[in-house]
């Protein structure tokens, strides 16, 4: 009797996890995978977007699903769109359950959308191509290489014509520190910056080394006008707080410039482009916060820190004020 209440023990068990290992063999299908991608399931697979936003997909039937991407993409804080849903697997290119495809037009470009999901992990490579007219290389005007195109524009108060008289002054200065600034606004939202110091046989840009780890803190986009260079929130934190244990700098307060965005940092730039001449510059508003911080830097035994309260009141009492660099880019000559 033992023996058969055993025997037959057994058997039940045995069926149990037959048909528990049927279950984890289940083929997902396309009524499973709807769900909000985050965190561990979400692999964006690309540099230039954020990586702490969602991804919440809807599988509207075999061959359509409906992605919301929210805090992905900087200035854009949610995009909709809907994608092509394919079945992946041995007979695809893709080694995911489901292919996804899809396009849109967005506030700042056009955005695809390629990707698969593969053992409840959602992987998508998305670009954005720019159509702002800032897209291209550009470079700092400096006339006859003495003069960097600085210009300072203040309306309204009593110092107009004296404060911006410094302009090409402070254009001279800097043409003696620097032979050339060059400015690479990619169409993909790559940012790059590089300087040709006088006397240099190239011109300097970051180490191949660290280019990704730039690509994936800095990237850039345009709305009305305006340009916004854009940084990783969570990089930029851990860089504030590991600079201070490093130089012993606390580059906190300059944190106030910047305009948080959902998981990014931004600072505005204005823009007025012109055929190959662009002029990216600064206003009154973002003038006051620097000016704080600038005037830290100036010694009490200063030459220059008489005059201080002057520019203080000139900021203050000022309709208008607009400081920035012109740039050119290269003119290209069509072929005959």
């Amino acid at each position: 009797m033992k023996k058969s209440l055993l025997y037959l023990f057994t058997i039940i068990c045995s069926l149990y996890f037959i048909t528990a290992c049927s279950d984890d063999e289940k083929p997902v299908t396309w009524q499973d995978i709807s769900k909000t991608y985050t965190g561990n399931q979400l692999d964006l697979g690309t540099s230039l977007i954020g990586s702490v936003g969602s991804v919440k997909l809807e599988a509207v039937s075999a061959d359509k699903v409906n992605l919301v991407l929210t805090d992905i993409l900087p200035g854009e804080n949610e995009v909709t769109l809907s994608a092509i849903l394919m079945k992946g697997g041995e007979s695809s290119s893709f080694p995911g359950d489901f292919i996804i495809k899809g396009m849109a037009t967005i506030s700042t470009g056009e955005l695809t959308v390629n990707g698969y999901i593969l053992k409840g992990i959602l992987k998508l490579d998305i670009v954005r191509e720019m159509t702002s007219s800032v897209v291209g290389n550009w470079d700092l005007t400096i006339q006859d290489g003495k003069t960097a195109d600085v210009f300072i524009s203040v309306k309204g108060t009593p110092l107009d014509d004296l404060l911006n008289s410094m302009g090409p002054v402070v254009g001279q200065l800097l043409a003696q520190k620097v032979e050339k600034v060059s400015v690479l606004f990619g169409e993909n939202g790559q940012l790059v910056v590089g300087y040709k110091m006088p006397g240099s046989d190239a011109i300097d840009l970051p180490p191949a080394e660290i280019a990704p780890v730039l690509v994936n803190l800095l990237t850039w986009y345009e709305k009305d006008g305006i340009v916004y260079i854009a940084a990783r929130k969570d990089i930029v934190d851990i860089i504030v707080a590991l600079i201070p244990k490093l130089s012993e700098i606390d580059i906190t307060p300059y944190l106030s410039l910047l305009e948080l965005n959902g998981s990014f940092y931004v600072l505005p730039i204005h823009a007025t482009i012109e055929a190959n001449n662009a002029r990216l510059y600064v206003t009154k508003d973002f003038v006051q916060k620097v000016w704080p911080l600038i005037k830290t830097l100036i010694p009490a035994d200063s030459q220059y820190a008489f005059l201080l309260p002057i520019v203080d009141s000139a900021i203050n009492s000022a309709q208008s004020i607009e400081i920035g660099l012109g740039f050119t880019t290269p003119c290209i000559i069509p072929a005959d």
